[in-house]
Formats: C-alpha cells, structure tokens, sequence
C-alpha cells in the first residue's frame, strides 16, 4: 500500500480537502489490485454526506474500470461499503474488508 498525495487526491478523486480535519488515503501500489483504504474526518458533520458521495462516485469508478478486465479485483470492490459514524467517513475495499473494518470501526464510534 503507498499513501496518496494531497494532489492526487484532490485531483483524481474530486474531493475537497479543505473540508477535512484529518485524512489518510491508501492504495494498492500495483495498479492490478483494487485494494484501497479511506478514512476521513470532516470538519463540520454537515460535510459528512458530501465525502460518502464522492467515495460512492469513487468506488463506481473503480467497478467501471475493472469489472472487465480483472474480475476477481472487481468482486472486491463489488462487496466495499462507504460508512459514516458521525464526523468519519471510511472505505476499506480488500479481500479482508471484514477484518479490517474490525479492527477500525470501534475508533469511530
């Protein structure tokens, strides 16, 4: 996994980082895994549903770019959820989503 850059994220991904507090974005380094973690805390809840839009956004373009070449990778990102507990919004698309998503959640809470 590498961390994206500020630039990447903002560009690529469209999202609006002054709307954040704090932010980690994490990928797969190749480009052959779908593996990707998101975590996310808006500055203001109101922003909230604004950021699982994008990451929605995010995650259909993901499927669009795999669902044909690399199915097993898409079936991955098939079963990923966007959640929002309060002021966080997170991703985790991974075979171990589950356990991953175990392991953070009671920090958001």
């Amino acid at each position: 996994m590498v961390t994206l850059n500020d630039n990447y994220i903002a560009n690529y991904y469209g999202i609006d980082l002054s709307l954040l507090e704090d932010y980690l974005f994490a990928s797969a380094e190749d480009v052959i895994y779908a593996d990707m973690i998101v975590l996310m805390k808006v500055k203001e809840e109101s922003s909230a549903q604004t950021m699982k839009d994008s990451l929605d956004t995010m995650v259909t373009q993901k499927k669009l770019e795999l669902e044909n070449y690399l199915p097993e990778q898409f079936q991955i990102v098939e079963k990923s959820e966007v959640v929002v507990t309060g002021s966080y919004v997170y991703l985790v698309i991974s075979e171990k989503a589950e356990e991953i998503q175990g392991v953070i959640a009671p920090y958001f809470n």
